[in-house]
């Protein structure tokens, strides 16, 4: 939701008048598991096997049933490197580098000397939602008498996306015995973990191992919880759950370690690069350079002063409204005078009525409004597009295109960039929310239109401070 800064703007700042949540079931497909051993807490290089053992399938759309897919077998080798406060993991395919201190993901690829970098709050933040979805689809299918567990049971879900269920036992029923030196965890009388450790006390490391084993397996919190107590090192392990295509079974076995120093760092010759996705593009711009330039306030008067003499209000209000946006300052004494000027033309007031529909019925005719207006400028013809996207999702309509027309009239909209990533979030696009949101920051850094983003990332840091 976009406000305005000071008394004067609000009528024309783009608001939803009602939050429409959307659930979306996503499948999240994560990393093979790990394990280390280690004497300190940094320098520590270690190379392990794992293997992954898949059952896939897929709902067909034309019969509606369930269509068994091939199985999947891998084996890799990963080699692990534990600093302080970052975790590097290298595969034949990429590397990834966890930076805990500064809350990034930078994945590295070798063959093209280049990398991206993305917030670690995206994956903490899909986690954390996708496990409130998952249950909420039991609830509502159990009580309708439709199916139980529709979406896996509570030992699943928290196995598949390493979370607690909010509210529910922090041991849903996980029984622990050894054998053989073997330490074994049963649910429902299943074997579903499996683990032996190495002899000697690792609690040095255990802060990043145990971040490690977070963020890399699909251990239930439970059983990881009991796995990082015990201050040593996993020489084997294997566990199995239940997700959305089929069983899963992943296995690791140890193979060497090295008491090394570590390089974490992205090589100083590597390019950073973006991710293929709607925004790609403007963070190429946008990153390209050491300083983002904005439009002065006496050049955006003096553009808005041409539109009115050329009988151009509409424009000359939405250039107005524009330098707000992109730039969260405050209007000065001439963009003020410009604006009483227009009160009473008919196109701005009709803009005015219609950027705050209060209820459905309203937002549709205002939709209907903006449509018009849309047509009467010459120019700024992509703010109106920003005002259509957000009163188009709160009637649960899809507004990606308009948020993108805005941003490709003006990629400096740093009130878009917030829009656009909050609605991404709600739809589960983690990764392009927070892309947008940094692309906001790298904008406006100190835009008190991001304290909504800066206390959700704080309520995730809060809840589940394990993730940082």
């Amino acid at each position: 939701m976009i406000v305005a800064g000071q008394k004067g703007w609000g009528h024309f700042m783009p608001q939803h008048y009602k939050i429409n949540p959307r659930l979306r079931a996503i499948l999240i497909t994560t990393a093979c598991a790990c394990a280390v051993s280690c004497t300190s807490a940094q320098g520590m290089t270690l190379k392990y096997e794992s293997s992954l053992a898949a059952q896939q399938s897929h709902l067909d759309r034309t019969t509606k049933k369930t269509v068994k897919d091939p199985d999947i077998h891998e084996k890799d080798e990963l080699v692990i490197q534990l600093g302080s406060d970052r975790i590097k993991i290298s595969s034949p395919k990429e590397t990834d580098v966890f930076d805990f201190k500064n809350r990034r993901l930078l994945v590295i690829n070798d063959k093209t000397k280049t990398y991206t970098d993305s917030s670690l709050y995206m994956l903490c933040g899909f986690r954390a939602a996708e496990v409130r979805n998952r249950m909420f689809i039991n609830q509502v299918l159990e009580a309708a008498n439709v199916e139980k567990n529709f979406s896996g049971t509570s030992f699943d879900i928290g196995s598949e996306l390493g979370m607690p269920i909010p509210g529910g036992l922090e041991n849903p029923g996980i029984t622990i015995s050894t054998d053989n030196g073997k330490t074994v965890f049963k649910y429902r009388g299943n074997v579903v973990t499996e683990v032996t450790f190495k002899p000697e006390d690792a609690s040095a490391c255990m802060p990043m191992y145990s971040k490690l084993l977070l963020y890399h397996c699909h251990l239930h919190p439970y059983i990881r919880k009991q796995i990082v107590a015990s201050n040593h090192i996993i020489d084997s392990l294997s566990y199995s759950f239940v997700e959305a295509e089929g069983a899963r079974t992943e296995s690791l076995r140890l193979i060497d370690q090295s008491p090394a120093d570590a390089d974490l760092n992205v090589p100083a010759n590597y390019r950073r690069t973006f991710s293929p996705s709607p925004i790609s593009q403007f963070q190429e711009q946008i990153f390209a350079s050491d300083k983002v330039n904005m439009s002065a306030p006496d050049a955006v008067v003096a553009q808005a002063q041409s539109l009115v003499a050329q009988n151009r209000s509409l424009d000359a209000c939405l250039t107005l409204i524009e330098y707000s946006l992109a730039t969260g300052e405050q209007a000065t004494p001439e963009m003020f005078n410009i604006l009483k000027q227009l009160t009473t033309n008919p196109l701005v007031v009709q803009l005015q009525n219609a950027v705050e529909p209060n209820s459905k019925e309203d937002a549709l005719k205002a939709l209907g409004v903006l449509e018009k207006l849309r047509v009467q400028c010459s120019q700024k013809a992509y703010i109106i597009d920003l005002y259509r996207a957000n009163i188009s999702e709160t009637l649960g309509q899809n507004p990606r295109t308009l948020f993108l027309s805005a941003l490709k009239g003006n990629n400096l909209l740093t009130g878009a960039y917030k829009d656009f990533g909050m609605y991404c979030y709600r739809s589960y696009d983690m990764q392009l929310a927070w892309d947008c949101w940094d692309l906001a920051r790298r904008i406006r850094p100190d835009d008190s239109i991001l304290g909504e983003v800066t206390s959700l990332e704080k309520n995730l840091s809060d809840t589940y401070p394990e993730y940082f």
